[in-house]
């Protein structure tokens, strides 16, 4: 019977270099595996930037409309009740005033001024029209206020409860009003 010696050291060599020759990233492999991640990241980035850019943006409308809202509240508790009213764009000489003051709504009431809105307001408009009502009896009117900001516009109208008789015809840039001497402070 003979003997056969097999020699499995060329076999174990050879596996043993395949191993070395596996055991790293060429440089291309790197260099792609980095533009891949680069462009999922900017993605990520960019979305995340958009998306807070419209929260802010959302934000600054919301502050915008919600200063408008308290002006135009502001104005009609002034002056629902005044027994007179005068719109014009110069200084009426009335008790009370409302005017655009350095973008910010201010009441003036001669020797105090009060502001009654934040200062992101461009522009505002008085004006005053007859209010049709089913009841003939009694003539009443609306004042109608437009204030603007950069990107909105408020428009409202206050019923004026103690005008009986007034010019329709007047608008303007400033409000002048009376009060009641029961209202008066």
């Amino acid at each position: 019977m003979k003997r056969v010696f097999i020699c499995l050291s060329p076999y174990i060599q050879k596996k043993q270099a395949l191993k070395k020759d596996e055991s790293g990233f060429t440089l291309m492999e790197i260099i792609t595996v980095i533009a891949i991640m680069s462009i999922v990241i900017g993605m990520i980035f960019s979305f995340l930037v958009f998306n807070v850019d419209g929260l802010n943006y959302g934000s600054g409308q919301t502050k915008e409309q919600a200063n408008l809202r308290m002006a135009a509240l502001r104005i009609t508790d002034e002056i629902r009740n005044s027994k007179e009213i005068q719109l014009s764009d110069d200084a009426l000489g009335m008790d009370y005033e409302i005017y655009l003051q350095k973008n910010s709504l201010v009441l003036d009431d001669g020797p105090t001024t009060i502001t009654l809105s934040g200062d992101k307001i461009n522009s505002v408009y008085f004006d005053l029209r007859e209010h049709k009502e089913e009841s003939e009896y009694k003539k009443r009117y609306l004042l109608i206020i437009t204030l603007e900001t950069q990107g909105n516009t408020l428009d409202t109208e206050v019923l004026l409860n103690n005008i009986s008789d007034i010019d329709v015809d007047m608008s303007g840039k400033r409000l002048g009003f009376n009060l009641p001497d029961a209202l008066s402070p």
